[in-house]
């Protein structure tokens, strides 16, 4: 099948053409748009801390969206009147606007916490009641109804933040696509020796990324998308672009040596597209275990590498052939890659005659560089997140260097009446509860209801919100009263000494978690903190799962493709030796700060949670790529010869260069994210590069033949059954 339709597409290029044209001009004009419906954050799950947000939304009305704003004087402080006049004059715009529903001073609380203990800093909480998607549309309206002479104004917190990382990833998007398209295009002229046909992976690239983004843009008008698809799509894109042309437009100058062009194309189909299909196939299977997940943004990167995936694979066997057929006698004859057929082939030969020195070497290299990996320490950042030239990030150190690192992110730890009424005599088990707490070297300090009773109000009996009423509060007091209890809830604020990220916050979350609970009160822990340690769990606890089902199915499709029982095995165990490596050098770089001097401060003290994961479901499958490029020629070589060692040499002479072409313009694109101002972007960037560059290099060049001369024929056994199984339209 895949032969007579490389002969048919290189006859009928014009209508091959027109019909991807017809799919790319919408795509152009809806391409654009996509930031305007994607979504910042993690997402959520059902956990505790989202329990506790919902319930806190339900009986107190509270916001899922909020953001505060600092300010700041060298001079002046709080307590001097030109202070008050222009922090109150500043925010009293906000009041106005339709999504406000509540702002939060220092003057309008009076709270002196709110304030650092000079004076000089203090803070503004405002709540919003929308959410998040629908705030970000309205923040420039929030932020530019806020200004002031005299102090120093800052946005900053949840909303502030999420538009800064929107800001910010366009901003690593447009410095990659200028900084990589250059690079990217130079390297494949001199892996091809040709301008034309080093232009097509990069032609492909821009429809298949295009055409995505114009999917996503569709599909998130019904469902969750993350704003980080971007970035994760750009590189999946070109990347498989790459890879996919290289390999077939590579197989194509090798046939024009001895074929005209048409034929050349269609036998290009017949043996390297048909590789292509199946690394296709398993890179989509890597990518589809983020389905598997919970939380928004990985499923939204799951889905649109998947959909990324099958639009460059669809590109890659359709339009690629067809304007090969039409511009064939320019693309030239030959081999390309980098290095030359003999060399390949001589250290295959070399590689075969030490397999055992090889097998060592190589396999102790790589265990002790992803040793760090067992003192990973996972975790989720904050507004560092973003570089220290954010705005959000400036405002948020701001409060946590003058008033506090947990300020702005305070635990909220919500008791709830199992009766249904918080009444006056539960009140003393709430003083228990937070003496104890307050009394944890953890802990800054904390609110509640309780802080606005009046001394003797506990001796009277009823429920809290009548008590406010009837001890004569007014109508300020009372609501003030109404943000911390509703008769069958209450709420206890507990600010940290440390930031919302740190280990000792976290050690304080699962510490209150672990207090016994009260007779007839129930404890719910929420929070920033609370949130991203569930989070943290509740991925880790679907990640081994995830793992066993990529690996499985990667096995099972490998194995119908190469009909073979251990090389399938052998690509899965090569692919999780890179993968380990790579992970031990992303907790040197990013956990301990290894490379701080090169790439900015990112020695965080820990490794974001999510890049290990996606990491897994992008580079198994792409790396999987190299593996069937390689064996696949090398199979060629087994089905005619029977020879192992021949067809391992030849393999490697014939797509050594290839494959290490491929790969080498791939960690180009992905060091490209490492320049990125979001963290994880950069993180994500960097691993993905350090793990295919291992993988295509030492792996695919010394691993796999040193293993393939040591198993002999037996590379090659498989029962009968296994054997027969074939794909329809793709038998070899």
């Amino acid at each position: 099948m895949l032969y007579k339709s490389g002969i048919w597409l290189a006859l009928h290029p014009w209508p091959v053409m027109a019909v991807w044209a017809l799919v790319l001009v919408p795509s152009a004009f809806l391409a654009p748009r996509v930031t305007d419906r994607l979504l910042p954050g993690l997402g959520e799950a059902p956990t505790e801390a989202r329990a506790a947000a919902h319930l806190l939304e339900d009986e107190l009305g509270a916001s899922p969206t909020g953001m505060a704003f600092t300010f700041h004087h060298p001079d002046l402080s709080v307590e001097d009147d030109r202070y008050r006049e222009a922090l109150t004059a500043a925010v009293a715009p906000l009041e106005s606007l339709e999504d406000v529903i509540r702002v939060d001073s220092i003057y309008s609380t009076g709270n002196r916490a709110l304030a650092s203990p000079d004076g000089h800093t203090t803070y503004v909480n405002v709540l919003i009641g929308a959410n998040p998607q629908e705030a970000l549309d309205h923040f420039p309206e929030l932020t530019g109804a806020v200004s002031s002479e005299l102090l120093d104004v800052k946005a900053t917190g949840g909303l502030a933040i999420f538009a800064d990382v929107n800001k910010s990833s366009e901003r690593d998007l447009r410095r990659a696509e200028l900084f990589t398209f250059p690079l990217v295009l130079l390297a494949l002229v001199f892996v091809f020796r040709s301008v034309l046909a080093a232009t097509l992976p990069l032609v492909m690239g821009g429809v298949a990324v295009s055409i995505t983004l114009a999917a996503i843009y569709v599909l998130a008008a019904g469902v969750d998308m993350s704003i980080f698809v971007l970035n994760v799509i750009t590189f999946l894109g070109l990347g498989a672009a790459i890879d996919y042309s290289l390999v077939l437009v590579g197989r194509f100058r090798e046939e024009r040596s001895n074929y005209e062009v048409t034929e050349s194309v269609g036998r290009a189909m017949s043996t390297a597209g048909r590789a292509i299909v199946f690394s296709g196939i398993t890179s989509m299977l890597g990518l589809s275990g983020l389905l598997f997940f919970d939380y928004m943004m990985l499923r939204s990167l799951g889905i649109g590498g998947v959909i990324v995936i099958a639009v460059s694979l669809l590109v890659a066997l359709t339009l690629l052939p067809a304007l090969m057929g039409l511009m064939g006698h320019r693309l030239g004859q030959g081999a390309s890659g980098i290095g030359g057929a003999r060399n390949w082939g001589r250290l295959a030969g070399w590689v075969m005659k030490h397999p055992w020195t090889v097998l060592v070497v190589v396999g102790v290299s790589l265990v002790a560089l992803g040793t760090p990996m067992l003192r990973v320490n996972l975790g989720s950042p904050w507004a560092d997140i973003l570089p220290s030239s954010a705005e959000s990030r400036q405002g948020w150190d701001l409060v946590a260097d003058e008033i506090g690192p947990g300020e702005l992110a305070p635990i909220l730890v919500v008791l709830k009446s199992e009766s249904g009424q918080f009444r006056i005599s539960d009140v003393p088990k709430v003083l228990t509860l937070r003496e104890r707490i307050e009394a944890d070297p953890r802990v800054a300090r904390t609110d509640s209801v309780i802080d606005l009773l009046p001394e003797g109000a506990l001796e009277g009996g009823g429920d809290l919100p009548t008590l406010a009423a009837t001890l004569g509060f007014d109508e300020e007091l009372q609501e003030q009263a109404g943000r911390y209890t509703s008769g069958s809830i209450t709420l206890l604020t507990v600010y940290s000494k440390f930031g919302p990220a740190e280990q000792e916050t976290e050690d304080l979350v699962h510490w209150l978690r672990d207090l016994p609970e009260p007779e007839g009160v129930e404890i719910l822990v929420g929070g920033g903190t609370a949130d991203l340690s569930d989070a943290v769990d509740r991925m880790y606890s679907v990640f081994p799962w995830v793992i066993l089902y990529v690996m499985v199915s990667v096995y099972l499709a490998l194995m119908v493709l190469f009909r073979s029982v251990l090389l399938p095995l052998k690509a899965v165990v090569m692919n999780t030796m890179s993968l380990f490596a790579a992970y031990g050098a992303l907790v040197l770089i990013f956990q301990d700060g290894l490379l701080d001097s090169v790439l900015g401060s990112t020695g965080t003290g820990f490794t974001e949670a999510t890049v290990p994961i996606l990491i897994f479901a992008i580079v198994f499958g792409l790396s999987v790529d190299y593996e069937v490029f390689l064996l696949s020629r090398i199979k060629e070589h087994w089905d005619e010869t029977g020879d192992n060692e021949l067809a391992v040499r030849k393999g490697m002479e014939q797509t050594g260069r290839i494959v290490t072409s491929a790969a080498l313009i791939l960690v180009l694109v992905a060091g490209s994210f490492a320049t990125a101002d979001i963290a994880i972007v950069k993180a994500l960037g960097l691993g993905t590069a350090i793990a295919i560059g291992l993988d295509a290099s030492i792996v695919r060049a010394l691993f796999v033949p040193a293993i393939m001369r040591l198993m002999g024929p037996a590379n090659w056994w498989a029962p009968g059954i296994i054997r027969r199984l074939s794909v329809p339209g793709l038998r070899a």
